[in-house]
Parts: C-alpha cells; structure tokens; sequence
C-alpha cells in the first residue's frame, strides 16, 4: 500500500523539474528527454564525409577506415562512394580518397587525400605500417584497425580547416 507521500513524489519531482528545465536554457527536458533545440539540430544536416576506396584497397582497410573517421570526426556522416563522387556538392562536406602506395618490400603504404567541395584535391601524408602484408591477410580485419587510425589521424588539419566541422576530440597537429 503507497502513503499519500510516495503517490505524490513522482507528481512533485516531475514539476520542479519542468520548473527547473524553463529556468535553464539547453537543459534536457525532462518531458521528452530530447535537448531543448533538438528540432533546430533535426533541420540542420550533418556534415558528410565521401569516403572513395580504390579497388586494390584491402576491404577490412576501408571497412576499419569508415570506423576511423567517424571517431576521428564524430559529427560527420561517412559514406562510401565511388571515385567519380568524391567531390562533395555542400561546403560543408568533405571527399577523402585512399590512395594505395606501393610498399618496397613487405608492408603497406597509403594516404588520404582530400577534396574540398571548391578548390583542389590536397594530398595527404604517407603512411607505412611494415607489418601488414600487401595482400589483405584473411579473416583478420581488426588488424587494420591501427593503420586506419593512422591515416584518419593525418587528416586532423584537414579536418579543423573544412567549414562547420571544428577539430575533432584529442585531434592533435601531427
């Protein structure tokens, strides 16, 4: 059997906290449990990154790279294109292309380039991980993860000059 204080208590809580969500601006609202400008952040699309790999790219590459960039930039839409839509229509989206590099010897090399929506494509940094093999070794795709992150990480720069995108959380200058 519930007192009248533990019948009322959902009653009261509720109304201070609708009285405490009207005092503070972009508190949650404790109706709906959505930020208060959620409808404004509906409207406002994300910004997309047009993520191309090539053919010969190892498939568990391209797979951890998507991974990659989304941490690397988590207010983005990643999406997968062919290389023909790299160049994005918006300003505020971004094409990435992975170019694969020939390794001397074992291991692979690559970059990432970047396609502004206006201007030219800029050419990213190298990077080499020695102990992948050229050939995408099966059944291992977390083995890619590392060198993904690699190459995500080189685009930090890239990332903090594209407009609306702001510099993404731990990104450092390399």
């Amino acid at each position: 059997m519930q007192g009248p204080i533990q019948t009322r208590l959902p009653v009261l809580t509720r109304r201070a906290l609708l009285a405490l969500a009207a005092l503070v601006p972009g508190l949650r609202s404790a109706r709906a449990g959505t930020p208060a400008n959620a409808k404004e952040d509906a409207r406002r699309p994300r910004p997309v990154i047009r993520l191309s790999c090539p053919d010969d790219a190892p498939d568990p590459l391209c797979l951890e790279l998507v991974q990659a960039l989304a941490g690397q930039a988590p207010g983005h839409v990643i999406r997968r294109v062919e290389a023909a839509g790299l160049r994005p229509a918006r300003p505020e989206d971004l094409g990435v292309a992975l170019v694969m590099l020939a390794a001397a010897g074992n291991g692979v090399r690559a970059r990432l380039d970047l396609q502004p929506a206006a201007g030219s494509r800029r050419t990213g940094p190298a990077v080499t991980d020695p102990a992948l093999p050229a050939a995408e070794p099966p059944g291992q795709p977390a083995a890619w993860r590392g060198f993904a992150r690699a190459l995500a990480q080189t685009l930090a720069p890239g990332l903090e000059d594209a407009p609306d995108s702001g510099p993404a959380p731990g990104a450092s200058k390399p």
